[in-house]
């Protein structure tokens, strides 16, 4: 069976592993002070409050015996002497004199007490919910900024609603945790040591029948503190599957209208509904029931008191009135507390569960950042794939071959071959979006992976085939990532990705919102703005990833005259699903099972490649289909 002092040992391990999130002591260490000086006086104070009580009491109910409490002697040491000091003390002050001219003064005492004990809980929490709320906040800057610096393979085998559960559903939940510790976790237990001080002063015999019972308080935590922990771990991730089913059908919204399937999703997002109700219900019902057990356990332990004190009383053997009604008041003011240090531990159970879910997450490796890497800027002779060989984990079966390809300075070449072939995996090569398993990729003499990252990334412009663009400005998307981009700059690269025209007719021009994904434009409208964003930032290497979905002639032309100005003096590499892409090639290198299978002009390899002419044929196909 856990101890008390095992339970609060627990308790600042816990704390310890939340704080050392973001340390608190470092970076807010002046509202930590004035929290701590606050609370203290607010211990003071409240502890004063519940003293000055009894006497009042006293002086209403037994006048006679109040008169003459100043004039008792000191004859005991220990906590005993020093309670007797203490009472002798406040007789002193506030209680010599007639017993009516006695009153108002202690009751004026009472109120200015009280006063100073409730500026000082404010003054508390005035301090501490700066402290709690900058720590929210910097746990979740510190949770997305971890996630947004993981390596590309980390979003391919994780979901996006665990993700945003993380980092929204998560945190929010330690930040209940962060507020019982800052308001709780010192003040409470301190208070509750006070009050025991007071006690065993008054009576030690009394205070030890008191305490008999607490070791059902340890049982109890026991018995629920792991059953909450299980539940609230159950609760986040029913929270992180719900995320990711809202995440998916918003985004989804136009295949399930058009598979007439909202019944459907409805009744799956209804059974993960409902499945998180009962695991919300069974830890609402387990935390309801730690309150009402206290209170029980609280009146089982004052009836106790009553009855042995009030005997003492009664017979005068022990304990004065005054004693006894101050045991009474103190027994009564420190089950609040009490109880509170209790519902702490059920809280920071449900908290580690959330904190167990952030710190495995914390301690995914970040994407690695060479800072002794070579600066990489102009491209001078090429890149080279350099007997490379990759796979994806965990799979076992390699997406490219002993790839050795050498891209020339100024040369565009197309990455053909059947869908799986390692068109995509090759580009994704260059900017260290994965790293190969084997084999070196170059650029000039340069491996990549010795490389700083940032430096290499700026040097090549993606265009994918699924171009995103963020619920933000026309302006925002067309210079995202670049800084200080001039009006002029930014007009000649709208007219030269044909964007002009379009973005004119918008409602407000280039500070329209585009909607989520770009929703309120077309599919070709996207992609010129994404060969607008190449042109800006003007990268010597282009990766352009061709769109796959069927635009009209119209855009189909528009955009073959924005690739005739984004291709031009420019390294590139195109990942081609079409015959009007390839024809803007130098060279085209065929692929088939993460192997170079033919490279050569579009003529030559008409001539002598049986896959190339298939493929040909299969696009051609397409074409006419679209």
């Amino acid at each position: 069976m856990k101890t008390p002092f095992a339970i609060f040992g627990i308790h600042f391990l816990i704390v310890v592993t939340y704080l050392s999130f973001i340390n608190p002591f470092k970076r807010y260490p002046r509202h930590l002070i004035l929290t701590a000086l606050a609370t203290m006086c607010f211990v003071v104070f409240n502890t004063l409050s519940i003293w000055l009580i009894a006497p009042v009491m006293n002086l209403i109910f037994l006048p006679n015996k109040s008169d003459g409490a100043q004039q008792t002697e000191i004859l005991t040491g220990g906590l005993r002497g020093l309670y007797d000091s203490m009472k002798q003390w406040s007789w002193e002050i506030l209680g010599a004199g007639d017993p009516s001219v006695v009153l108002p003064r202690m009751c004026l005492a009472l109120v200015l007490v009280f006063i100073l004990k409730n500026l000082f809980a404010y003054l508390q929490m005035h301090f501490v919910s700066y402290v709690e709320q900058r720590m929210i906040k910097d746990l979740r800057d510190r949770v997305f900024a971890h996630v947004i610096r993981q390596p590309q393979r980390f979003f391919d085998q994780s979901s996006t609603g665990e993700l945003m559960s993380a980092v929204m559903n998560d945190v929010n939940t330690l930040a209940v945790t962060f507020q019982r510790v800052f308001t709780q976790a010192v003040r409470d237990p301190i208070t509750v040591v006070t009050m025991l001080v007071i006690l065993f002063s008054i009576s030690w015999q009394l205070t030890l029948a008191a305490l008999v019972i607490v070791p059902i308080f340890g049982i109890l935590y026991r018995k629920t503190g792991g059953s909450l922990k299980r539940k609230s771990g159950r609760i986040q991730e029913g929270l992180a599957e719900i995320t990711g089913a809202l995440q998916e059908t918003i985004s989804g919204a136009r295949l399930i209208k058009s598979s007439a399937t909202e019944e459907r999703e409805t009744d799956r997002f209804e059974n993960r509904s409902f499945r998180l109700f009962k695991n919300s219900l069974r830890l609402a019902r387990l935390e309801r029931l730690a309150s009402p057990l206290s209170e029980t356990i609280g009146v089982i332990i004052i009836a106790s008191v009553l009855l042995l004190g009030g005997q003492q009383v009664l017979t005068g053997s022990l304990l004065d009135a005054e004693d006894f009604i101050r045991f009474i008041v103190v027994l009564f003011s420190m089950l609040a507390p009490a109880r509170a240090v209790g519902n702490l531990h059920n809280y920071l159970q449900i908290g580690s569960a959330a904190g167990a879910r952030i710190e495995k997450l914390l301690e995914e490796p970040i994407e690695p950042e060479t800072d002794f890497g070579l600066q990489i800027g102009s491209l001078e002779r090429g890149v080279r794939f350099d007997h490379v060989w990759f796979k994806y984990p965990p799979s076992e079966q390699w997406v490219l071959r002993d790839i050795d390809l050498h891209i020339k300075v100024g040369e565009r070449v197309a990455l053909v071959g059947r869908s799986g072939s390692g068109k995509t995996t090759m580009a994704n090569l260059l900017p260290r979006f994965y790293s190969p398993e084997r084999g070196r990729v170059l650029w000039d003499d340069t491996d990549v992976q010795s490389a700083s990252l940032a430096p290499l990334r700026r040097s090549i412009s993606v265009v994918s085939q699924d171009v995103f663009l963020f619920n933000e400005s026309a302006r925002f998307n067309l210079t995202y990532g670049m800084n200080d981009v001039s009006e002029e700059r930014l007009r000649e690269a709208m007219r030269r990705a044909q964007c002009t025209e379009f973005v004119a007719r918008l409602p407000h021009g280039l500070d329209t919102v585009v909607g989520e994904r770009g929703a309120q434009i077309s599919g070709g409208q996207k992609q010129r703005i994404a060969i607008a964003r190449a042109l800006l930032k003007d990268a010597p290497l282009l990766i352009f990833d061709e769109a796959t979905s069927a635009l009209d002639n119209e855009s189909e032309r528009l955009i073959q005259h924005a690739l005739e100005e984004l291709f031009r003096k420019r390294t590139v590499i195109i990942i081609a699903h079409r015959l009007s892409s390839i024809r803007f090639a130098d060279r085209v290198v065929v692929l088939d099972e993460g192997q170079v299978a033919a490279q050569g002009t579009h003529d030559s390899l008409m001539a002598s490649s049986d896959l190339y002419r298939t493929l040909t044929q299969l696009y051609e196909r397409e074409s006419v289909i679209e």
